[in-house]
């Protein structure tokens, strides 16, 4: 606050800088509340979720749905196989032709599961830090705002408004020195 009063107030007269630094120094008593008030009272959007984690939240309930169903599946297939019961028939996937390996459904789909879930965790770290960037720079620029104006008004227009004085005083001076 004195470097922009001293570089505002650079060759004017002393009185005119002593008297727009006592209205900066006026401002100055009340500068800490207004500003805690102007932080306070700025919206950072801080507890607004992304529409896009309700969308990645059902998408992992899925995942761990299909996740539980796989391991259920390959449990009852094991204990059957264990208590050496007729195992039902599980359905596979054949790849490559009939020579080609042919993994059953449930180890798929705990599988498939385990990947998707790793695949979204990592998607979603990505869209959430660019999210994360954007928002620190709204939340940025709002706090930059608020932090403006209560500079403006308690600062920069009490010394601009001195300094204002100072230029009519002086044009009137000119006027009155005019022939």
């Amino acid at each position: 606050m004195r470097d922009y009063v001293d570089a505002a107030t650079r060759g004017v007269p002393d009185a005119w800088a002593l008297t727009a630094r006592r209205r900066a120094a006026e401002g100055a008593a009340d500068l800490a509340d207004a500003l805690d008030q102007a932080v306070a009272g700025t919206e950072l959007e801080a507890s607004r979720r992304p529409v896009w984690w309700r969308v990645v939240g059902a998408l992992q309930w899925l995942l761990l749905a299909a996740l539980a169903a796989g391991l259920l599946w390959l449990a009852v297939l094991w204990v059957l196989a264990y208590l050496r019961l007729p195992e039902p028939p599980t359905p596979v996937l054949t790849l490559g032709g009939p020579q080609g390996p042919e993994p059953a459904w449930p180890t798929l789909l705990a599988l498939g599961a385990v990947l998707a879930g790793v695949l979204l965790a990592l998607l979603s770290r990505a869209v959430a830090a660019v999210g994360a960037r954007r928002r620190a720079a709204r939340a940025r620029r709002r706090l930059r705002t608020a932090v403006g104006q209560v500079a403006d008004r308690l600062v920069r227009l009490p010394v601009g408004e001195e300094l204002a004085a100072l230029a009519r005083c002086r044009a009137g001076a000119l006027v009155a020195a005019s022939p």
